[in-house]
């Protein structure tokens, strides 16, 4: 398997490196900065990480949410996946919501692990204009939401 390198930069000597949870983990996890709280009044929340990486050019970030953090507490990433591209430079942040209808309060705090960023590759793509007509057809066809399964 190839390897690739993604270089990162901490902003404060206080930042979190990404790191991986195993051996075979298939993306990094980031982490906050800062202690904050996701609430009734405040139930989305952007969230440093202190980190800015470059992604080489041919691949792209993936800003996803932890499984854990979902399944236990309601939190995920908002924008799922959050893209980052090859060129930006800017500090990770990450989006952070609460799927709870009963608001409860939930505390992040310095430190813990928010999301997880995945590098994948990306092909280049040519965009060509067709008619509906020059398409191939398929079985589903133009059977929309819920039309391989129970539904909406």
């Amino acid at each position: 398997m190839n390897s690739i390198t993604l270089k990162f930069a901490k902003l404060d000597v206080d930042s979190f490196a990404p790191t991986l949870a195993s051996v075979d983990a298939a993306a990094y996890d980031l982490y906050s900065t800062r202690n904050v709280s996701i609430d009734r009044e405040k139930p989305s929340v952007i969230i440093n990480t202190g980190i800015v990486v470059q992604i080489p050019v041919g691949y792209v970030g993936l800003i996803c949410s932890r499984s854990g953090m979902a399944a236990n507490s309601g939190l995920y990433v908002l924008n799922a996946p959050g893209v980052i591209d090859s060129d930006y430079r800017g500090e990770l942040r990450v989006i952070l919501s609460s799927a709870r209808a009963s608001g409860l309060d939930y505390g992040i705090m310095r430190g813990d692990r928010i999301a997880q960023l995945m590098i994948v590759p990306l092909p280049k793509v040519t965009l060509e204009e067709v008619s509906v007509s020059d398409m191939d057809a398929t079985e589903r066809g133009q059977c929309g939401f819920g039309s391989t399964g129970r539904g909406l």
